[in-house]
């Protein structure tokens, strides 16, 4: 995320390094919903730094997606028919 300030206060970095804390504190967890299912996404590697013109914030998400399951069971490599061609 980028926060951006109006530019040439003499406040500056000190409204960055305020926003930069209050976003330690409440970026933690955050709440998410999909229209069905809702809960929070935990964040990770959370850092930030101040350039001249803006506070920049990143975080990582470890989210793990689930395929439903096909009903179809699926075939060990040892159960599996291999057929393997020698081509030229």
């Amino acid at each position: 995320m980028t926060y951006l300030a109006e530019y040439n206060r003499p406040d500056l970095q000190q409204i960055y390094q305020a926003a930069a804390e209050i976003l330690d504190e409440v970026m933690e967890t955050f709440p998410y919903s999909d229209g069905e299912k809702s809960g929070l996404l935990r964040t990770y590697e959370r850092d930030w730094r101040i350039d001249l013109d803006a506070l920049h914030y990143k975080f990582e998400l470890q989210v793990f997606v689930k395929l439903p399951d096909s009903g179809i069971p699926m075939e060990s490599i040892d159960s599996a028919e291999i057929t393997i061609k020698k081509e030229g």
